[in-house]
Order: structure tokens, then C-alpha cells, then sequence
């Protein structure tokens, strides 16, 4: 199972994100996180099994700070991040790839990208959204 911490200041992505993988067999929601002390206490009630098995999906902005702090935070307690963001240009891209963010999805993307690249980066790839690579080149 593919565990999911939503980090998003707006409840209801998170709260879409849970109807999204509650149709699924091998993904669900397991903490959802406005800022970045509501992760560092989330990810002090777990074990190191348990958040290996752990993505978290990461809006670039924040009400009050970075989404790439919290990612910079995860990545160096193991857990795989994949930034989704309503912000797609290629610059957001490129600095996700320099903090060793696994992926970047948009807000807009389709369902079943959504589902694609929370399998791919579960499977230890890197994953960027389809149609915002040509940006990026």
C-alpha cells in the first residue's frame, strides 16, 4: 500500500486528493499537513517502516512558507516527494529537481496522471508531468 501525506494549505485539494485514492486499491491518504510543523509531528508518530512505504505530495507554496522546506525536511528522513502545484513553469521544475524531489505534478493534470506519477515515484522513478517537459526543454 501507498501511503500519502497531503502538505497543501487548502483543505480541499487535500480532501479531493483522499475521493481520488479512495477509488483506488493500492493508494490511500494517511495524514494531511498545512504547514511545515503539522509534518514534523505527523512524521514523529511514525516508524521507519511505515514512512518508507510513505510519499508526500507537496504544494510548492505555503500559506506562510516554502513547500520545498517540508520536501528538504522528508527527503533527509527518507520519504519520496512529488511537488503539486497549481505553478508549472519550467523554473519550479528544474529547482524541484534540485532539492531531489522525485516529481512534479500540476493541479490541473487528469486523474489518471495523478494516479501515474504516485506509482511511478513509489517505484523509486523520477516522474514530470507529461505536458510540461517540453517547457522544461
Amino acid at each position: 500500500m501507498i501511503e500519502i501525506i497531503s502538505i497543501d494549505d487548502h483543505e480541499m485539494i487535500s480532501l479531493g486528493l483522499k475521493s481520488i485514492f479512495s477509488e483506488t486499491s493500492d493508494i490511500r491518504v494517511s495524514g494531511f499537513c498545512m504547514t511545515k510543523d503539522e509534518v514534523v509531528a505527523f512524521v514523529g508518530t511514525k516508524s521507519p517502516q511505515e514512512l518508507n512505504q510513505t510519499i508526500a505530495m507537496i504544494d510548492i507554496k505555503l500559506e506562510n512558507e516554502s513547500g520545498f522546506d517540508c520536501a528538504d525536511f522528508l527527503i533527509g528522513r527518507g520519504i519520496n516527494c512529488l511537488m503539486y502545484s497549481s505553478f508549472s513553469n519550467a523554473g519550479f521544475i528544474v529547482k524541484t529537481m534540485e532539492h531531489k524531489i522525485k516529481g512534479f505534478i500540476s493541479k490541473n493534470a487528469a486523474q489518471s496522471e495523478i494516479l501515474e506519477a504516485i506509482r511511478a515515484v513509489a517505484r523509486g522513478e523520477t516522474y514530470i508531468q507529461k505536458d510540461l517537459i517540453p517547457d522544461m526543454m
